[in-house]
């Protein structure tokens, strides 16, 4: 990500996880909260992946900033797959639960 823009992303960031977080557990356009969701997961996981594989360390940043903290590894990367994926199942089955609800 470029420099300038980190900062930024660090602030609105988990503005916006929180309020689609609040939207899925709430009913609230649960198909829109899961594309959020699953782009978000897609540039995580492209992200992660570069870093990985140009050799740089990662550390979350997300619970502590200690350096000595564990970074980041292709675990992450799977994980974050699997999220992925999760949102993307969310999104499908909406779809089909909202074609139902108009029938």
């Amino acid at each position: 990500m470029p420099w300038e823009i980190v900062n930024l992303a660090a602030i609105w960031l988990p503005w916006v996880e929180l309020v689609g977080g609040v939207f899925l557990i709430a009913g609230i356009w649960v198909r829109a909260a899961s594309l959020l969701f699953f782009l978000l997961c897609t540039i995580f996981v492209a992200g992660i992946s570069y870093a990985l594989k140009r050799g740089i360390l990662l550390h979350c940043g997300c619970f502590s900033t200690d350096v000595a903290d564990f970074p980041r590894t292709w675990q992450s990367v799977w994980q974050e797959v699997l999220l992925l994926f999760g949102c993307l199942w969310l999104w499908v089955t909406t779809l089909f639960v909202d074609r139902e609800s108009n029938l």
